[in-house]
């Protein structure tokens, strides 16, 4: 005789609807923790202006002046791959050695704490610093190829100039709000020094162009004088020298007059002024005027609106 299995036994299966039935009081307990817990999490998680993007790359730059490819790559590139390839996280390092430049590509685990990892290379690399010659400018880490512009100011009104001084003025005011991190300023004019004379000038004294270019040059040039060590510091020296106002442009000597006998002056051929580069070769514009901006990029785990206000 055969049977029919009966339907299974629905009460020795969990069944929610009847157990918030008979645990009223926990169900309440509850709904109002995650309603709590959501709120708190509405009002103070980040919001950026664009998603965060997670770089596992970055760079280390070093500048080896006057320095072969073969120079720079055993006396810097060697030194800090050394250092660098003892970090845990470390998947990839690769090199490019050229004349006067060093750059290594740093690659670490994509899983891995990104701005923890970027805090040990720069021990690693500033423990390789007392190694490297005393004439290299650097290494410097760049690890901020995420961060996007959350907010842009613009300053109109003025001369190129004027607004750049203002804009690195309030630059200085802008980093003590905490939400800010790096700033950014662009429309910035390069400013360079201009000789304007006449040929007849140039003739009178029997020069050329290209005399008063090197005789510049010349006096321009600053060459590493060393370093001196003692038990417990490393002092680099660094002769003095290079052009750092228009003054010392126009009194410098580029020949002696067969005439006189005496020393022939920039400033005696040539008129001597420091502007902005015209034509620029790169302009700002807003409203059809010209401009310099700020770029803001705000911090991590901050709220932009919170610090546009």
């Amino acid at each position: 005789m055969n049977r029919q299995a009966g339907p299974p036994d629905i009460d020795k299966k969990f069944n929610l609807p009847r157990w918030s039935l008979k645990n009223p009081t926990l169900v309440v307990l509850l709904t109002i923790v995650f309603t709590v817990w959501g709120l708190y999490n509405y009002f103070t998680m980040s919001r950026r202006e664009d998603p965060e993007i997670k770089i596992s790359v970055a760079l280390v730059v070093t500048i080896y002046p006057g320095a072969s490819a073969d120079k720079v790559e055993q006396n810097v590139t060697r030194k800090l791959e050394d250092a660098i390839e003892s970090m845990d996280n470390l998947e990839k390092l690769e090199s490019t050695s050229r004349p006067n430049l060093s750059v290594l590509f740093v690659t670490v685990r994509y899983e891995a704490d990104a701005q923890m990892e970027w805090q040990k290379l720069r021990s690693k690399v500033e423990e390789a610093r007392s190694e490297l010659p005393s004439s290299v400018m650097g290494p410097d880490v760049m690890d901020d190829f995420g961060d996007t512009t959350g907010m842009i100011i613009a300053l109109t009104g003025a001369s190129a100039v004027r607004l750049a001084d203002i804009a690195e003025d309030l630059q200085g005011e802008l980093r003590h709000v905490q939400a800010v991190g790096d700033i950014d300023i662009y429309g910035k004019q390069p400013e360079v020094v201009y000789l304007e004379g006449h040929r007849s000038d140039l003739a009178r004294y029997g020069i050329t162009p290209v005399q008063v270019a090197k005789a510049l040059e010349m006096h321009n040039v600053q060459i590493p004088a060393g370093s001196i060590r003692t038990d417990r510091y490393q002092f680099r020296v660094e002769p003095t020298g290079t052009y750092s106002a228009v003054g010392p442009i126009a009194d410098t000597i580029i020949d002696v007059s067969e005439e006189t006998g005496q020393p022939v002056h920039v400033r005696d051929i040539f008129e001597v002024t420091r502007e902005t580069k015209n034509p620029p070769d790169t302009g700002l514009l807003r409203d059809a005027k010209t401009a310099v901006t700020l770029g803001l990029v705000m911090k991590r785990g901050y709220n932009i609106v919170e610090m546009g206000q």
